[in-house]
């Protein structure tokens, strides 16, 4: 038979283990949204690479720095193409 002493340190071992990882979690979770808070971008499509990646930094606030562009050219209709360009920034 267990000593009910034995069960009461099992116990709360548990509780603390279960608090500790519930903080680190916790812990995590935040920093991750913190991670994400400053870091922005935008998509937007278009016929001509070079007029959607400047419409693209039109919208970028100002202060910002851009930190990526990339497009990607989309095959449409006939064997035209169109492309889809992405912009990130960080907001100092």
């Amino acid at each position: 038979m267990q000593n009910p002493s034995d069960s009461l340190k099992i116990n709360m071992f548990a509780f603390i283990a279960m608090r500790v990882c519930l903080g680190l979690i916790t812990g995590l979770f935040l920093f991750g949204i913190q991670a994400q808070a400053n870091t922005r971008s935008l998509t937007r499509s278009g016929v001509s690479e070079e007029i959607t990646l400047n419409l693209l930094k039109s919208k970028v606030p100002q202060g910002a720095t851009v930190t990526d562009t990339s497009c990607k050219e989309i095959q449409t209709a006939g064997f035209n193409y169109s492309y889809r360009c992405t912009i990130t920034w960080e907001e100092n």
